[in-house]
């Protein structure tokens, strides 16, 4: 193997070091950058969450609400239906 042999094989190796070097810089600013994406999702999540989670609060509470004012207005038509109606006093007729 002559010099220009040598060194061309030394300057090919070179290069793929390089590249190499390239490709898990590359591939360590891309995980870094995933790494930054996925943080962001999941607080965007969180608060997606919790802003779920007060909403089903509120709903429950209105649904409980509905609930006790049904139950009021049944108790006063029971009432109503079982009362007898009013009489009328004879004697205060005049």
């Amino acid at each position: 193997m002559g010099r220009t042999d040598e060194t061309t094989k030394l300057m090919a190796e070179k290069m793929c070091f390089v590249m190499r070097v390239g490709c898990v810089t590359r591939s360590t600013a891309e995980v870094a950058a995933a790494t930054e994406r996925t943080k962001t999702l999941g607080a965007d999540v969180e608060r997606y969450m919790t802003q779920w989670r007060q909403a089903k609060a509120l709903y429950e509470e209105e649904v409980m609400k509905h609930a006790e004012n049904i139950k009021k207005m049944q108790v006063r038509r029971f009432i109503s239906e079982t009362r007898p109606p009013p009489q009328e006093n004879p004697t205060s007729r005049g």
